[in-house]
């Protein structure tokens, strides 16, 4: 069976490329043909999420390149079915709609937020729910959804009305948690069309929970630093729960953004000791996981999954975060980790939710297992299974090509 798999970059930018680092040689194993088709984002790191497949495979780019030259060539490969990862040019996408029977995996608010942020700025940033439609415009410059300017707004609202009309013509539409689901059903697509596939990580979890050897007091924050991301919001988090256990807490940011700045100055403020690796490797990255006792994960805008969670868990570390999106799909409260209430997110909440995990030696151990017992739960074996089984009965229900309409209404993959 031949799989165009279609995303944005060939860079690793953030999760969907590291899920296609992860899927794409599984997906070989399972035996399809696979063939790459990058849009025009360019990349911000050298990492690359296609290393591990050979040269043999078929790769288009649309950087520099007319969209029908390069569709041509596309469309002579013969795809049986495409497996759409957010490619952000919509006429693009509409024209590969027609090729073949097609999957989308939505890694984000595709078609359901003008911003794409899911999030209000103003009076304080909390999720929207807001289904979307013309009011969005009302609320987009008062409450801060985006940008600051008017025309914007309509050039968005525009896009991404447009990406919900396509969003409908897919077969399948898959989303990697239940809050992602319960999101594009509101917006009107069928309970048969939206199925939730829970992530799974590269890194393979630990056999079994290895004795504690973290650094006491060490809080770690993975990725990119950016606002939607909180980070602002931890120095005055623990410095408050730093008091409240009676000893000291210090943060590390694994990983650099634009604020970093802000969230230094802000440690400083509060006087809690706090250092930056800047972006490291995997195994680096493991090994300041192994070494943390706690992840926070203080995200504003409801992440619709939160993989370093994920990650972090594969090593029993345990989790402080938010309750907002996918977030709950790896972090349960009092069994892998500890919410705080996400709307609105405030430091106060998130110093409560990082007392509870450290309070006690003995539930910080609970905790522990309880994480690695969640990434032992998300297998990539279940996952690709199932995608598997999705993409073959696209395949296998040719009538129902670029319409939207679900093949096998009411029925669910094994």
């Amino acid at each position: 069976m031949r799989v165009l798999v279609v995303t944005n970059s060939p860079a690793v930018n953030g999760g969907a490329e590291v899920y296609l680092r992860g899927l794409l040689p599984r997906l070989r194993t399972s035996g399809a043909e696979l063939a790459l088709l990058y849009g025009n984002r360019p990349g911000t790191t050298e990492a690359h999420l296609d290393v591990s497949l050979p040269g043999t495979v078929p790769r288009w780019t649309l950087e520099g390149e007319p969209p029908a030259r390069v569709l041509e060539q596309v469309r002579a490969w013969a795809p049986d079915v495409l497996f759409q990862n957010g490619l952000e040019d919509p006429d693009v996408e509409e024209q590969l709609l027609g090729l073949a029977p097609a999957l989308l995996f939505a890694h984000d608010y595709r078609g359901t937020c003008i911003s794409g942020t899911k999030r209000w700025g103003l009076p304080t940033p909390r999720p929207c729910r807001r289904v979307l439609g013309p009011a969005c415009l009302l609320h987009y410059l008062p409450f801060q959804c985006g940008g600051r300017s008017p025309l914007t707004a309509w050039r968005l609202f525009r896009t991404q009305t447009r990406r919900l009309e396509l969003v409908r013509r897919y077969q399948r539409v898959v989303v990697g948690s239940q809050h992602m689901r319960e999101e594009y059903l509101r917006h009107g697509l069928s309970p048969a069309q939206v199925l939730s596939l829970p992530f799974f990580t590269e890194a393979v979890p630990d056999a079994t929970l290895r004795a504690a050897s973290v650094e006491r007091g060490l809080v770690l924050m993975v990725g990119r630093l950016t606002e939607l991301k909180g980070g602002t919001l931890l120095p005055e988090a623990l410095a408050r729960a730093s008091r409240r256990l009676e000893r000291p807490l210090r943060l590390c940011l694994v990983g650099d953004g634009p604020d970093r700045p802000r969230i230094e100055a802000r440690a400083r403020g509060h006087r809690i000791q706090v250092h930056c690796t800047g972006w490291v490797g995997a195994s680096e990255r493991e090994a300041w996981m192994r070494s943390a006792e706690l992840l926070a994960v203080p995200s504003t805008w409801p992440e619709p999954f939160g993989l370093v969670g994920l990650e972090a868990a594969c090593v029993g570390l345990p989790a402080v975060a938010f309750d907002v999106g996918g977030v709950r799909e790896w972090c349960s409260p009092g069994e892998s980790g500890e919410l705080a209430p996400g709307s609105p997110p405030s430091a106060r909440g998130l110093a409560d939710a990082v007392v509870r995990a450290l309070a006690s030696p003995a539930h910080h151990q609970h905790l522990r297992a309880g994480a690695l017992r969640t990434a032992q739960r998300l297998k990539p074996e279940r996952h690709v299974d199932q995608l598997w089984a999705l993409l073959r009965a696209a395949v296998q229900a040719p009538a129902a090509r670029g319409t939207g309409r679900p093949s096998g209404e009411g029925t669910h993959p094994p």
